[in-house]
């Protein structure tokens, strides 16, 4: 299950990914998000749900950022052309500069007892 749907993407949070890419990322996002929260993003308290579903839409956005071939460097308007540049952080920490924006405070990344 998807921790946050289309209809929240679009509108509060103001994505702009596709459908179609956002059903089917959101769902990778919120099995990532239960990997680094050891399954506590599945059950937050009331006041963290908002987070978990910021972070899931965060999470989603750059799976597909780099699905699309990394960061946007400059976009041209004649013909409508996009140039790609490589960020200097590795996939998985992309991924996870995503969701700690969200939930670093949370103390739902906390590894420990």
């Amino acid at each position: 299950m998807a921790y946050a749907d289309y209809a929240y993407y679009t509108g509060g949070y103001g994505g702009m990914m596709p459908e179609t890419d956002f059903s089917r990322l959101s769902r990778r996002a919120s099995a990532y998000l239960d990997r680094m929260t050891f399954g506590r993003a599945a059950r937050p308290p009331e006041a963290l749900a908002g987070k978990v579903r910021d972070a899931c839409c965060a999470v989603a956005d750059e799976m597909y950022r780099q699905a699309q071939g990394g960061e946007v460097a400059g976009v041209s308007n004649d013909g409508y052309r996009e140039t790609y540049v490589p960020s200097g952080k590795t996939p998985d920490a992309r991924l996870y500069a995503a969701a700690a924006l969200y939930l670093g405070a949370a103390g739902l990344l906390y590894r420990g007892w």
